[in-house]
This record gives C-alpha cells, sequence and structure tokens, in this order.
C-alpha cells in the first residue's frame, strides 16, 4: 500500500512541476499566439 501511494505522489509532483515550468517559461502564450491547438491541460493529465 505504501508503494502505490508513493507512486501515485510522485505522479502528481511531477504534474505539478512540468505545470508550472510550462506557466513560468510562457510555452501557453507562445503557443495561442502561433494559432497552435495544444492544450496544455491536457498534456499535463497526459503526463501523469
Amino acid at each position: 500500500m505504501k508503494r502505490i501511494m508513493l507512486f501515485i505522489m510522485t505522479n502528481i509532483a511531477i504534474m505539478v512541476v512540468l505545470s508550472i515550468t510550462l506557466r513560468i517559461l510562457g510555452v501557453d502564450s507562445i503557443l495561442a499566439e502561433n494559432g497552435s491547438d495544444l492544450n496544455i491541460q491536457s498534456l499535463v493529465i497526459l503526463s501523469g
């Protein structure tokens, strides 16, 4: 049970770090300027 909880917590931490990093680097605004249809939220969910 402890192993499963650590795995889930690690996945959540990766999603949070990825989300914060993409926001700080401004990837979402760059994609909006170029007219890309990439959804950052979907990408973060897929990474988990």
